[in-house]
């Protein structure tokens, strides 16, 4: 069995639908899709098919820059696109279930790594994020 056949493929932000629909024609599912920030935003949805995966980069200059959703063709994709949202500050025109920024209830962190100063207690100590109804301690296994 040999590895599968990958590759990544440049997009402007415009044409990210038209791509996107033309993996779901082809049969493929969304796998992933993550932001990293560089000198500029990248983002990267990833999309497997058997023995092949295909990446779709967009590159934004700065979180002014609003990303069409993907929502409407891979439903699932609201989560990361939240998610992306409260971390980033990154927003998605069109999303289908739009947190309006409170994806992550009470998280402690901000979109620059740090954490802000309103979200400490009494003693200084951050306040631990919700992630639904479990704390975060909770949701990796930490504490019962």
């Amino acid at each position: 069995m040999s590895a599968p056949i990958q590759n990544y493929i440049e997009v402007i932000p415009p044409r990210l639908l038209e791509a996107v629909r033309a993996q779901q024609l082809a049969g493929a599912r969304l796998v992933q899709i993550c932001c990293t920030r560089l000198e500029e935003f990248e983002i990267l949805y990833s999309f497997s098919r058997p023995g092949f995966f295909e990446h779709l980069r967009i590159r934004i200059p700065d979180s002014s820059v609003a990303v069409p959703s993907i929502s409407p063709i891979y439903s699932g994709s609201f989560a990361y696109e939240n998610e992306i949202h409260d971390l980033f500050g990154i927003s998605f025109t069109g999303l289908n279930i739009d947190y309006r920024g409170n994806f992550f209830q009470n998280i402690g962190f901000c979109a620059d790594g740090g954490a802000g100063n309103e979200n400490r207690g009494k003693r200084g100590e951050i306040k631990v994020p919700r992630i639904g109804s479990l704390t975060r301690k909770q949701f990796q296994g930490l504490e019962k």
